[in-house]
């Protein structure tokens, strides 16, 4: 982080521009409805990427598998991320700016996160888990580019900050609840359950997707400010 931010300093150039529009407030941010249901679908997409932390490595002890098959998991998955996301961010960048919101590649994102994840319940051998891991890869880097392109789409010109604060919230209560529905489901029904409530939170994300695309399915107006940039999948940040 350190190196980050002495580079930042160093190297990017400093930015003049007029004065800024009188910000948002929460109350408005809260009662739009859209931002309320991309906070969902994030949340719900988002608790499989949080149960790679949290969910993943208490399966494999159960398994009474070794710490470095968890470690393996962590490679592949970081290999997988360098390897997918070359390929996929030109696409995702066109799309990006065009006038198209992306909430079908968020629903499918969803999906894909949920059943990713999810299929690491169905398996015992540290193969199966990797597997898993890159299996999910695909949905968490479609999904933070999808999501930060809707937030561009529906927030105000001076709420954009606002908006990005409450919709990054989303990663912090996903990183809370996924632990405790994993403890929930282990208790209930072992590591298949696990399996099924993961595949779950991607579909009920994907299906609040519906009425979010109808209420922002329109083209994009003419930008009165910067867009926000999009941001970096917490795989790529970690790996």
């Amino acid at each position: 982080c350190a190196l980050f931010a002495a580079a930042a300093w160093r190297f990017l150039p400093a930015r003049t521009s007029p004065p800024a529009p009188v910000g948002g407030t929460y109350r408005a941010a809260f009662t739009d409805v859209r931002l309320m249901l991309l906070w969902l679908v994030s949340v719900c997409a988002l608790i499989p990427v949080a149960a790679l932390y949290s969910v993943l490595p208490v399966m494999m002890a159960q398994d009474h598998l070794p710490a470095s098959a968890y470690g393996f998991s962590q490679v592949a998955g970081a290999i997988a991320v360098l390897i997918l996301s070359p390929l996929l961010n030109p696409y995702l960048a066109r799309r990006a700016t065009g006038n198209r919101p992306m909430v079908g590649l968020l629903a499918v994102s969803a999906v894909i996160l949920g059943a990713g994840m999810g299929s690491a319940g169905l398996t015992s051998h540290p193969a199966g888990y990797a597997a898993a891991v890159i299996a999910a890869v695909p949905g968490e880097i479609v999904a933070f580019v999808a999501a930060s392109n809707v937030v561009n789409l529906i927030a105000p010109a001076h709420s954009r900050g606002l908006y990005a604060g409450v919709w990054s919230s989303t990663l912090a209560v996903a990183v809370i609840g996924a632990p405790l529905l994993a403890s929930w489901a282990l208790s209930t029904g072992a590591h298949p359950f696990v399996a099924l409530v993961l595949t779950a939170c991607g579909l009920t994300g994907a299906a609040i997707c519906l009425p979010l695309s109808a209420l922002v399915h329109r083209p994009r107006p003419p930008a009165t400010a910067p867009p926000l940039p999009q941001l970096v999948p917490a795989a790529q940040k970690t790996g």
